[in-house]
């Protein structure tokens, strides 16, 4: 078992050094900019830099956060928090992480406290795994055009949808994640490595998970349910 561990977080390392050396080679450009020419710089410019040495900071400590979930995950050492949301709490969680300022939506006068199902969810986990099943789908595009609402039918209640407004998905590239979504191994390429781990932790905290596209605008939806 251990083997097969080591074997696996050896191919993640490898797939990924290139991602791990690319914020470093940045930096250090960056860094010998500042010390050249610091002097010659205005405030404005020497600015600019230090944003761009946050950034790559940023990039770098967010793949490394991700390394270490995996090894937590292939080592079943991934410590789970547990908190309770309602499908319109978590609505709320998911647009404050994504900095989406959205009305409530509006839903029918139930007693919804004792009629919808709850999640069980880690917010830490939570954020990785739909930050990383963001980055899948939306495929670099701005966080802007996303939006999250909870639907508010009876037959759906307790289910919350993601909603990518921008963004078009193949009918290959669904069929792609459907596949990583049963898949027990860790993928043997970038791309995937990060959509399926998140698909295993969000299943892991109890969640459902489904994907659907528009069928004229090819325009994704993922839907997060708690699992019966």
């Amino acid at each position: 078992m251990e083997s097969k561990q080591n074997a696996v977080l050896d191919l993640v390392m490898k797939l990924v050094s290139h991602d791990l050396r690319s914020p470093f080679a940045s930096m250090i450009g960056v860094m010998n900019l500042l010390i050249d020419d610091y002097y010659q710089m205005s405030d404005l410019e020497r600015l600019d830099f230090m944003r761009e040495l946050l950034n790559s900071s940023k990039l770098q400590l967010g793949l490394l956060d991700r390394i270490a979930l995996l090894s937590r995950f292939q080592c079943n050492a991934l410590a789970i928090h547990h908190k309770r949301f309602s499908d319109l709490e978590l609505v709320r969680f998911l647009n404050s992480m994504l900095g989406i300022h959205q009305v409530d939506p509006i839903v029918p006068s139930v007693d919804r406290q004792k009629i919808a199902p709850y999640f069980e969810l880690d917010t830490e986990l939570l954020s990785l795994s739909v930050t990383m099943l963001i980055e899948y789908f939306a495929k670099g595009s701005p966080s802007s055009p996303l939006s999250i609402v909870a639907t508010v039918t009876e037959s759906d209640l307790g289910q919350v949808c993601l909603r990518f407004s921008e963004v078009k998905l193949s009918e290959h590239e669904l069929l792609s994640f459907e596949s990583l979504r049963s898949c027990i191994d860790v993928p043997d390429t970038p791309s995937q490595i990060w959509i399926w781990l998140s698909l295993k932790i969000l299943a892991l905290m109890g969640l459902s998970i489904n994907c659907s596209i528009d069928g004229i605008s090819s325009i994704p939806s993922l839907y997060f349910k708690p699992k019966p």
